[in-house]
């Protein structure tokens, strides 16, 4: 079995990839599976190495051959290596047996969820809004009630519709 790991690590600014192994899907030399895992990572490996920041390596290992990609993160590296995990990913479904692929993202929580939960309790419970969110911003320009209404549901005002 082939196994292929990608790490993405945002904070400490790294991208990996490493494939390891046989497919031992067909002999060797007429193993397709095999020959896509080669053709994929190699593709990457050759395409990564156009920055600066990458290293790359082709050797072999006690289970097979190793091809093992690192690279800095930047937007276009990044999308290299998720259109080669989409195609590692894609084998990994049609050969389950023969290719083994995990992805890892040693990040944090992209988003504070209690944040919009404050916002949320602010408009349901008609509190104050700068209890929990602070004061406005300075230029905030205030309105009074009827443009506020107006658009709302509660206007009293008929729009025509042309």
């Amino acid at each position: 079995m082939i196994k292929i790991i990608y790490v993405t690590d945002p904070e400490g600014g790294k991208l990996t990839m490493r494939a390891e192994g046989h497919a031992g899907y067909a002999p060797a030399g007429q193993d397709i599976v095999c020959a896509a895992v080669s053709c994929l990572m190699q593709t990457l490996a050759y395409s990564a190495a156009e920055d600066e920041k990458t290293s790359s390596c082709i050797y072999q290992g006690e289970e097979g051959p190793v091809v093992s990609v690192e690279t800095g993160d930047s937007v276009l590296m990044r999308d290299k290596f998720e259109l080669v995990a989409d195609g590692l990913t894609l084998l990994a479904e049609q050969y389950p047996e023969n290719v083994d692929f995990k992805k890892s993202c040693k990040c944090s929580p992209a988003v504070d969820l209690q944040l919009f939960a404050a916002t949320a309790t602010t408009a349901a419970c008609g509190r104050s809004r700068e209890e929990l969110l602070g004061p406005r911003p300075a230029r905030h320009e205030c309105r009074s009630r009827h443009e506020v209404d107006a658009g709302s549901r509660n206007s009293r005002r008929a729009f025509k519709i042309v």
